[in-house]
């Protein structure tokens, strides 16, 4: 039985929604026991570095993300998908061969700046999802981003525990890339390219 494109773009985008949401949550608890290892000893400057980079991630998204939403107008949500997947990926999986937290914190900046899959795919399923049903997909949807945050920080602990701290970062820079390329190939967006108003429009 073959699948409604929207069910199909659903589940794959559940999917991408978990493990992004997995990805964030996994690896902030650890960030002071990672400093740790980087070299930092004074408690103070452990905790000093932990709310700059911490911080920085969350800065730099909220500088970008009108960019972003704009882009995602002009030229489709599964671009900015795609975008935030695998940009998102490549600085995850960098921060797990960082030697300094200057480099750590300049990685989570340029993270923050590459974020926005959340957003990206609830806008691309509201709008490629039938009317009736846009309520369950978005309710389903979200779920996927809760369950991703409650999972990941166990998931890293467990990772952590066994491999150590930055096999966290591998391990999950790899499962979005994943996620991204299963997102380029199998999620399909019906997208109409919005025309600026003109005078008599407005």
């Amino acid at each position: 039985m073959t699948l409604e494109p929207w069910k199909r773009n659903l589940h794959i985008l559940y999917a991408g929604q978990f493990l992004a949401m997995a990805s964030t949550s996994c690896i902030t608890p650890f960030l002071p026991l990672y400093l740790q290892q980087l070299g930092l000893e004074d408690p103070s400057q452990v905790l000093l570095w932990s709310g700059m980079i911490y911080g920085a991630n969350l800065l730099s998204a909220f500088l970008l993300s009108p960019v972003w939403g704009r882009l995602a107008d002009s030229h489709g949500r599964k671009l900015m998908l795609v975008r935030s997947g695998l940009g998102m990926a490549v600085t995850i999986t960098l921060m797990g061969i960082v030697g300094s937290p200057l480099q750590l914190l300049l990685l989570r900046f340029i993270n923050g700046m590459m974020s926005g899959f959340g957003p990206a795919a609830v806008a691309l399923t509201a709008t490629n999802t039938p009317k009736e049903r846009t309520g369950y997909a978005l309710g389903l949807l979200h779920s996927g981003a809760v369950a991703g945050t409650i999972c990941g920080p166990l998931l890293g602990g467990l990772l952590a525990d066994r491999f150590g701290l930055r096999t966290v970062f591998f391990c999950t820079g790899i499962c979005i890339g994943l996620a991204s390329f299963i997102v380029i190939f199998g999620v399909k967006e019906r997208f109409e390219k919005r025309r600026a108003r003109t005078l008599e429009q407005i």
